[in-house]
Formats: C-alpha cells, sequence, structure tokens
C-alpha cells in the first residue's frame, strides 16, 4: 500500500523533531524493503531538502502551516496511510501514523506558552486515540502516552532515535579557538533557556567543583542570558569573568568538536522524552553527568553518572570526580562508547518499517 508521508517538517526550522524526520527517513530509504509513496508539502511554500529522493515531493492543497495540515493535508492522503513524525497530524485523516515524542506539554506545562500549550492539549488526546498507530521515542514516553490517555496501549510502539549522525560530519575545531577555549578545559552543557533543560544547575555544578581553570560552555538555540541565575558570562562587552563562555547555536561540524574536546557534558535536565546529547557526547567519547530523571536513566543506562538535578553538591562532586579522576574518566568513556553503539538510525529505521507492516504499509 502506498505510504503518504507528511512533509511540513520540510518547511520549518530545523530542530530536535524535525532533525528525527530527517534521519529517520534517511535511514528508512536506505533499505530494500520501504515502502513506496510520496512526501506531500503545502504549495508554493519554501523548504529544505527533502531527506531521499527516493519518494517523490508533491505539493498539494492551499494554505500553509497548521491550516495545511488541517485542511490540504487530509484531502490529498485521501484515506491512505499518512506517516505523520513531528508531534502533530491532520484531525480529518482516518489512517494517521503519528509519532509523539513526549509528554512535556502535559507534564511541564510552564514551559511554554498559553496558546501552544493550549492548543497540544486539545488536539494531542484526540489524535492518540484516533490514530492507526502511535510511535515514540522512550519507554518513558510511552508509559506517560498511556497513563494521560493521549493513547491506548495496544497501539502504541517505540522507535529510540538514532545518534551516529554526528560520526558522519567532520568536526570543526575553529569553534574552539573562536572562543577560547582549550581541549579538557571546559564542561559543555547543551541546553536552551527552557527551565527544564535545568541550565544554572550546571553553572553551578562546575563552578563548584573547584576544578582550577575549568570553563563552562554553553551550546543553545536561544539566547541564555536570562537563565543564569545572576551568573557572569563572556559574549557581552564588559563582561570580566570568562567563566561561562556563550557559544549559541552552531553547526553540526562545531558540535561534534566541542563533544570531542570537553572534560564532561554536563546535562541536569528535569524532564526528556528521550535525551539526545548524552548520548551524541558519549559516541564522541565525552563523559556525561546526567539527571536521574524521566527518561535519562533508561537511555544512558550505567555509562553515565546519575545524579539527582536538585542536588547541587552532588552534581559539583560527580564534575569534579569526572574531570580529576583519570581512570574513573576512561571507563567512562568505554562505556559510552559501547552504550552509544546501540542507538543507529539504521536500527530505528528497522522498527518504523515494522511499525509499518503492523499498519498495512
Amino acid at each position: 500500500m502506498t505510504l503518504h508521508i507528511n512533509g511540513r517538517f520540510l518547511t520549518q526550522r530545523l530542530s530536535g523533531v524535525q532533525r528525527v524526520a530527517h534521519a529517520l527517513l534517511s535511514a528508512l530509504a536506505e533499505r530494500e524493503d520501504r515502502p513506496t509513496g510520496d512526501i506531500l508539502v503545502p504549495r508554493g511554500v519554501a523548504r529544505t531538502e527533502p531527506p531521499s529522493t527516493v519518494w517523490p515531493v508533491a505539493e498539494v492543497g492551499p494554505f500553509h502551516g497548521q491550516l495545511w495540515e488541517q485542511t490540504g493535508l487530509p484531502k490529498a492522503a485521501a484515506g491512505a496511510p499518512l506517516l505523520n513524525l513531528c508531534n502533530l497530524a491532520p484531525l480529518a485523516h482516518s489512517a494517521n501514523i503519528l509519532m509523539i515524542h513526549d509528554t512535556s506539554v502535559f507534564d511541564q506545562p510552564e514551559g511554554y506558552g498559553w496558546r501552544f500549550r493550549t492548543w497540544y492539549r486539545a488536539i494531542l488526546p484526540i489524535l492518540g486515540r484516533r490514530a492507526r498507530r502511535v510511535l515514540t521515542i522512550s519507554r518513558f514516553s510511552a508509559d506517560r502516552l498511556v497513563a494521560l490517555g493521549i493513547a491506548p496501549a495496544e497501539t502504541v510502539r517505540i522507535v529510540p532515535n538514532g545518534v551516529d549522525h554526528l560520526l558522519r560530519i567532520a568536526p570543526n575545531p575553529a569553534v574552539l579557538d573562536r572562543h577560547g577555549l582549550s581541549a579538557g578545559g571546559y564542561a559543555l552543557v547543551v541546553g536552551s533557556s527552557n527551565p527544564n533543560k535545568n541550565v544554572p544547575a550546571a553553572i553551578q555544578a562546575v563552578a563548584a567543583a573547584g576544578v582550577p581553570g575549568l570553563q563552562v560552555a554553553i551550546v543553545g538555540t536561544t539566547p541564555l542570558r536570562r537563565v543564569f541565575d545572576g551568573a557572569t558570562h563572556s559574549g557581552t562587552p564588559g563582561d570580566a569573568d570568562p567563566t561561562v563562555i556563550e557559544v549559541g547555536a552552531i553547526d553540526d561540524g562545531g558540535l561534534r568538536a566541542l563533544y570531542e574536546n570537553a572534560a564532561c557534558l554536563v546535562f541536569p535536565s528535569l524532564y526528556e522524552g528521550f535525551g539526545l546529547p548524552p548520548l551524541e557526547a558519549m559516541t564522541l567519547g565525552c563523559p556525561v553527568v546526567a539527571s536521574n530523571r524521566t527518561s535519562l536513566p533508561e537511555v544512558c543506562g550505567e555509562a553515565a553518572i546519575l545524579i539527582d538535578p536538585d542536588d547541587r553538591a552532588a552534581l559539583a562532586g560527580a564534575v569534579r570526580r569526572v574531570v580529576t579522576d583519570i581512570g574513573l574518566r576512561d571507563e567512562m568513556i568505554a562505556r559510552g562508547r559501547y552504550r552509544a553503539a546501540v542507538y543507529t538510525w539504521a536500527r530505528a529505521a528497522g522498527n518504523l518499517r515494522e511499525v509499518l507492516a503492523e499498519a498495512g504499509v
């Protein structure tokens, strides 16, 4: 049976869920048993290149954005299976296969604007209960979808993310020189100003670790000044304390270089549906200190030091041990590489293909 793919993600800014859609479809396209079909996009809207050329891109319907997704898309899909990988799908379509990455809009609503929060909390349970299959990225997220009544257990399937995408990209070490960073001389924080990312706890943990000269490098797509809780940081004229370096948004080559040269990744997130940065770090030989909440124990296993994110002293102690204990550091790097090797996009595509077969594709 022909599979239609919701291509709205090609018209959106490339963030987490869009990256997953690109990587997952790229890996699915490489399989000999890939389904036949097409990628449906709004007519006349600027878009990025599709993840593969094996499925033609078809421009359909008027409008764009959510209005297109709820009107033009279901008309074009016309009852055939429709794969939606970015949390939303058309209400009027009867054969959705929908990936809902997490339930943070229910569990952590304070991290969202009221319009976004109201819309998602209203539409997700309807979509989840009507879908042929609901995909998600961890056992934690699957359990939350069922517990919150968003989807029935019999339709939920887990398709964990892959993490091997960074291995295909050459590192760009110029980012270190640009920000005055040296190999092994900084702890890396990957996050944003969303309160769930708990960036202030990471900054304070590194400062309290008491490792002479250890800096904090923060990567994120959102300006982070408002999350610093009074900590000083570089990047603004007149700042005197270089302890915290705000790198901002960077390309994947720069991100790979930062992981490979960091003393450790500090990731005290309060909520994750999966938690890609810890596995990215492990893949590239960077030891990880992470939160012990939500999906992170499931994803990291014993390859990270897992700490209560509210215990600032324990976080600081973990950072200090990882940076100063060479034996522990080497052991964590080996464990991390072994753990991360399980999470490949090829494996994710295999899981997705099984779900599509269940749904009649």
